[in-house]
């Protein structure tokens, strides 16, 4: 098959951004490596910096990239300079160097896609040159690259060029397994078109002897013969001789489909075996170490230091160890969060370090590690700790819990309390934190993937995260129960324990049932009214309990049966079934029934907003899972629109007010599940809004969105302050931010 000159083009293009982007993250870490090496050291890493920007400059012009070339020959050309002993480095130098390389990553990106990057290539090239001549120069214009080490997507060009497929390294190891295991595939093919054959043969052979019964017509032959007639006895007597073969046959055909059976048996044994050594060697070529985004982060670091005047050291260990690629792309933006509170929130400035008797710099360690089927990275600092009576103080003070509630907690589940939405300890907000949202999305993030996330502080010593992801969200491992008549699958994740209950684990609090389990109440919920389907209201007794949990909620979730536990393909939801309230996707068995697999964070919203169904209520009084209900609040009837029709596609009940005093007087006949508030409108502001929703006390909880274009901190504070959930500024990223934001929340 003969390849186009544009289908060439392309491919050399995919191929280059791949190597272009190992060889622009080597530079950045020499560069990093550079600014803490000594003269014997230096050496070494600048020629492997020459070798790197070298090689690129020489690829992009392969591809045709001349601005990729132009600015890499600048960038070669400044350390040169340096290398030669005829430039002193200085952290301005290196500075610049790590902005040519953001320039750089920019237009490699602009080369792949088509899409403009901003970058004053010519104000670069020009600060490059001047500080090899050790001269200052104005500051260049630089790409506004993402803070976050994922991939995002780039806007769409007017006229877009033709994209390139997204492609991936692998060795050749992995290769020449893939090509055994098709081996082992194709030699089964094979058994089964023998095993084929042996099945025509025997069914040929019970066709041939069915056919010669139906010629002798044995019934009307035993009746003639019975009434003397003389010719029908010497057919009887030739009838018992075809008995004798037929028996014979019939006993070969029974041996013959014996056999068939066994080998059907050890080709199915053998097929298992092969499919699952396949299935590892796909999973294999996916993987990627985690080092594809732990190296970015000694940039981001040394960024964040410089800006706050902090000493901080990163150690980074187990970067060999491989995950799949679509887990790895998921965790970059959590972990860029938590290391930028590590930074900001955990390691104390000098002086206060100096004070306390600790090194002024401080340390954070970023390690990963495999464990069983699970990916575990810990983030560890050594600085001021969390203050557990603090986070108390702060939750009450936001109405995340009341007084005597936070008195009750222990330091375990105060420490939980850091992941409830709109919690911070910070009294200002800045570019780092302080906005009062962060660690549930990193929880929701981590969730997401069915992980789970622990904290551990000690008061003056430090702070220890500790995720734990599945290395593949290929498949999931669930367990498989009844409700109300059907089957539905449960993460293993989200399950704590199973217990049977007994009269002394029962209860009633607040009008519904509850369970004391290890000397902890918590929510009874029956599985069958949560989802809306008939199920046995009557005797609790005996009947298995699923302990479920996430971050600092629990709850017991009742069902009718347990089925068993079960390695399964888990497949999301499509349009329009986005968004299914309890349901976070499906399977179908190998029976081909199709089961849903709940969503465990949405049991345990459902308990805690109060949603739980009486036991007697019949099914078709319960809201659609697809009908929860939103309050859009907008002054602009172009804006109100467009967002009333964008959560109604992703399957809301959306009911529209042209300001927040119109709003109110709808939230006294009907309360919505969610409010979704501008903030500048007449007659009562969302600010006020906010605050009135805020003041009542069967309100309170409500969740509600600030959504407006007031982006500077002031607005931001005063909105996370009058008790908004979350503030999305209107602009390129509001749709999938405020539908990610509304997902959040209900």
């Amino acid at each position: 098959m003969s390849i186009s000159d544009d289908e060439l083009q392309q491919l050399l293009l995919a191929t280059f951004a791949d190597q272009a982007k190992e060889q622009l993250q080597t530079i950045g870490s020499q560069l990093l490596a550079l600014e803490e090496a000594d003269a014997a050291q230096r050496g070494a890493l600048f020629e492997e910096i020459f070798r790197e920007a070298h090689s690129l400059k020489g690829a992009a012009r392969a591809v045709d990239l001349v601005l990729v070339e132009r600015l890499s020959h600048e960038l070669e050309s400044l350390f040169s300079m340096i290398h030669k002993g005829e430039l002193e480095p200085s952290s301005e130098v290196f500075d610049l160097a790590h902005k040519a390389l953001d320039g750089l990553t920019a237009l490699v990106e602009e080369g792949l896609t088509g899409t403009p990057a901003d970058v004053d290539l010519d104000a670069l090239c020009d600060a490059l040159e001047s500080a090899a001549d050790g001269k200052p120069a104005p500051e260049p214009k630089l790409p506004q690259l993402p803070s976050s080490p994922t991939p995002q997507l780039p806007p769409q060009p007017a006229e877009p060029a033709r994209a390139a497929a997204e492609t991936v390294r692998v060795a050749t190891a992995k290769l020449d397994a893939l090509m055994a295991q098709v081996g082992e595939l194709i030699a089964a093919r094979l058994n089964s078109e023998h095993r084929l054959a042996d099945a025509r043969a025997l069914l040929e052979s019970l066709a041939e002897l069915e056919n010669g019964w139906r010629k002798r017509h044995p019934a009307r032959m035993l009746e003639r013969a019975l009434s003397g007639d003389e010719r029908a006895l010497d057919d009887a007597r030739g009838l018992v001789e075809v008995l004798d073969r037929s028996y014979e046959q019939m006993r070969a055909a029974r041996a013959g489909l014996a056999d068939l059976r066994r080998k059907f048996e050890v080709d199915a044994h053998r097929m298992a075996q092969v499919t699952n050594d396949l299935q590892d060697d796909v999973r294999r070529t996916r993987m990627r170490p985690v080092a594809t985004v732990f190296d970015s982060f000694p940039r981001m670091l040394r960024d964040i230091t410089r800006e706050l005047s902090k000493q901080v050291k990163l150690t980074i260990e187990g970067g060999e160890t491989e995950v799949d690629k679509q887990v790895l792309e998921q965790l970059g933006a959590p972990l860029t969060h938590m290391l930028r509170n590590s930074i900001d929130h955990g390691v104390e400035e000098p002086g206060v370090r100096a004070v306390a008797g600790k090194p002024q710099e401080g340390h954070i360690t970023l390690a990963a590690f495999q464990r069983a089927a699970d990916l575990v990275i810990e983030i560890s600092d050594d600085g001021a700790g969390i203050d557990v009576d603090r986070v108390k103080a702060k939750a009450v003070e936001r109405g995340i819990v009341d007084a005597d509630a936070a008195a009750s907690l222990s330091d375990y589940d105060a420490l939980r309390l850091i992941f409830r939405s709109g919690f911070s300890t910070k009294e200002e907000v800045t570019d780092l934190s302080g906005r009062g949202v962060g660690m549930d999305v990193v929880r929701e993030h981590i969730e997401r993937l069915q992980g789970v996330i622990e904290v551990e502080s000690a008061l003056g010593a430090g702070t220890r995260f500790t995720l734990s992801v599945p290395l593949s969200v290929a498949t999931t491992r669930c367990l498989m129960v009844e409700a109300g008549g059907q089957t539905f699958g449960m993460p293993i994740t989200g399950v704590d324990r199973i217990v049977r209950l007994s009269e002394d684990d029962i209860g009633r609090t607040q009008g519904h049932d509850a369970v004391r389990i290890d000397e902890r109440p918590m929510a009874l919920l029956r599985l069958a009214d949560l989802l809306g389907l008939p199920g046995d209201a009557g005797e609790l007794v005996n009947r298995p309990a699923i302990i479920v949990s996430s971050a600092e909620r629990r709850a017991a979730v009742l069902v009718d049966r347990l089925v068993g536990a079960q390695e399964v393909a888990t497949k999301t939801l499509p349009r329009p079934l986005m968004r299914v309230r309890l349901v976070a996707g499906v399977t179908i068995l190998g029976t081909g029934q199709v089961v849903p697999i709940l969503n465990v964070l949405d049991l345990l919203r459902a308990e805690a907003r109060g949603q739980r169904p009486e036991a007697s209520a019949p099914p078709s009084e319960a809201r659609p899972a697809s009908q929860q209900s939103i309050l859009v609040v907008d002054d602009s009837v172009t804006i109100r629109t467009f967002e009333k029709a964008l959560l109604e596609s992703a399957g809301y009940a959306v009911t529209a007010a042209a300001d927040g005093l119109e709003a109110w007087n709808l939230i006294q006949n009907e309360a919505p599940d969610l409010i979704v508030s501008d903030v500048e409108m007449p007659n009562m502001t969302g600010f006020e809004l906010t605050a009135k929703v805020r003041a009542d006390r069967q309100l309170k909880d409500m969740p509600l969105v600030l959504i407006t274009t007031l982006s500077s901190d002031e607005d931001r504070k005063r909105g996370i302050d009058a008790g908004a959930d979350a503030y999305v500024i209107k602009g390129s990223a509001e749709q999938d931010q405020l539908l990610d934001t509304v997902r959040r929340l209900i």
